[in-house]
């Protein structure tokens, strides 16, 4: 799918077979010149509009014979399945301003939301109705929508996967609304192309918020373990289901902090001992016993003291497609494993991109064997070491 933001709150949207899709059409030159981005050039199959103000609804200055979305409700256009859900223009219910209609669609497997003229915050049963959300077009400029500090909590409230803020005040913008710059302030992660198109499949998503901060803890954790030299073994589970080694440990259920993992690999602490599982966002278990490797693949290490928690970690590895960190307390290198492969002494940004690439429990496991291919030039038997 390619996605190319117009203007304002108009985006063009591409589907790998061919169809195109325009979000909120807008009147060039519209409102005494006060909104001066260009036509739209492509002819367009399907117009989504969001409310009737002539910046988000001039279809007839479309090409081709475009078909239009508008207003609440469940609609399927050219085998597209249109969710409209409706929303007030402003906080008063519309009495100032109007409805406008949130578009949830799916295009290539992506889920889209618009939230058009989103004038207030969403309720939790709005929220819920939306659903989930891969990419999230949000106005930001405030005066007529939501400004930066609530699209920050709606933001949050969805939980998107990606994000593209529209609405904003720009040089061929000249409505009393905030440039970008408020809603990306403080961000982290923000990326700002040069260009205005965009190629996405759902290959290269970015995983959620919420495995994001998972891992975010996991790294914070680790590079502190590894700076006391205490040892630790950490297991995430991905597609394969690790029932059966959760339960030989201690069931937790808890949210994944650094506070947390820190406390269970204290030398000498009931826990310490065996492999703290996470499961999604989750810590789920703590002692947990895993399968030793048999593969000798350690023993051909040119450094022989790696003990059992490496051979636990490259036993999970073996029987699942789980991702092990492993924490060295004789050394404190930190190491990662996956599908029977190591790659050691990492430091806390190595390990966090390596995690980033490998811990997406909803992904299907294709591509983490060339993933570690690539780290380890191809090579089999011993595990490479990194310095």
């Amino acid at each position: 799918m390619k996605i190319k933001w117009c203007g304002h709150s108009a985006f063009l949207i591409t589907s790998s077979s061919g169809i195109k899709i325009v979000t909120d059409p807008y009147e060039p030159g519209g409102y005494d010149g006060a909104l001066s981005y260009g036509s739209i050039p492509d002819e367009i199959d399907i117009a989504v509009v969001s409310h009737d103000h002539p910046d988000h609804n001039y279809v007839q200055g479309l090409k081709g014979k475009p078909k239009v979305v508008k207003g609440p409700g469940t609609q399927e256009v050219s085998g597209v399945e249109f969710k409209g859900i409706s929303t007030y223009h402003d906080t008063s219910q519309g009495k100032e301003r109007g409805e406008s209609t949130i578009f949830c669609f799916t295009i290539d497997n992506i889920i889209l939301c618009h939230l058009g003229d989103l004038g207030h915050s969403l309720s939790s049963n709005e929220v819920s109705e939306i659903g989930k959300v891969d990419l999230l077009m949000i106005p930001v400029g405030g005066f007529y929508t939501i400004d930066a500090k609530v699209a920050s909590e709606v933001m949050d409230s969805i939980k998107p996967l990606l994000v593209i803020p529209m609405h904003f005040k720009t040089e061929k913008c000249e409505f009393p609304i905030t440039t970008v710059d408020d809603f990306v302030s403080g961000k982290t992660n923000v990326k700002k192309l040069d260009a205005s198109e965009i190629e996405i499949t759902k290959d290269n998503l970015p995983a959620s918020t919420e495995i994001q901060d998972t891992i975010s803890a996991v790294v914070s954790a680790t590079a502190r373990l590894a700076d006391r030299r205490h040892g630790a073994l950490i297991v995430l589970q991905r597609n394969d289901n690790l029932e059966e080694y959760i339960n030989s440990g201690v069931r937790m259920d808890s949210d994944v902090t650094p506070e947390l993992i820190l406390q269970i690999f204290y030398p000498n602490t009931p826990l310490h001992d065996g492999a703290v599982i996470i499961v999604g966002s989750k810590l789920i278990s703590a002692s947990s016993v895993l399968p030793l490797s048999s593969s000798g693949v350690l023993a051909k290490s040119p450094e022989r003291q790696m003990g059992l928690r490496h051979r636990a970690a490259l036993g999970i590895s073996e029987v699942s497609d789980a991702v092990a960190v492993v924490v060295s307390e004789e050394i404190g290198s930190i190491s990662v494993v996956n599908a029977g492969r190591m790659i050691r002494r990492l430091d806390a940004e190595r390990l966090e991109n390596i995690l980033r690439a490998l811990y997406r429990p909803s992904q299907p496991v294709s591509g983490i064997t060339g993933f570690f291919k690539r780290l380890f030039n191809g090579r089999g038997g011993a595990p490479r070491e990194e310095t």
